[in-house]
């Protein structure tokens, strides 16, 4: 399946659904082909889904010393606006390392 795309009524404003992506277990092997394939379908949207096929089964365990693997350009995204009204703003931070960028997570002010 290709993908699904829905158009739903919210308040009157007629909104259609990102497109959701099922992916055969040939097409998942390739991901990051299988993406730039979505991206191309999907980019009216800014995002999609991926469903991976029933067989494929998350990693166990975390990548080992992934914590001083730094990142390179994070982004800290900003959500502008009000009643139901919003948009997105990137924001490009400096460079840090993964174990950095936990423990800002992890901050309250972080948190939702």
């Amino acid at each position: 399946r290709p993908y699904k795309d829905m158009a739903l009524s919210r308040g009157g404003v007629q909104c259609r659904e990102c497109p959701v992506f099922y992916p055969s277990e040939e097409e998942f092997s390739d991901f990051e082909g299988f993406v730039a394939q979505c991206e191309k379908k999907a980019l009216e949207f800014g995002i999609f889904k991926v469903v991976p096929p029933a067989s494929w089964k998350p990693r166990e365990r975390p990548y080992e010393d992934s914590d001083e693997t730094v990142l390179v350009a994070p982004v800290r995204q900003e959500a502008i606006g009000h009643s139901g009204m919003y948009s997105m703003v990137n924001v490009t931070q400096k460079a840090l390392s993964v174990k950095a960028f936990k423990e800002l997570a992890m901050k309250p002010e972080n948190q939702p």
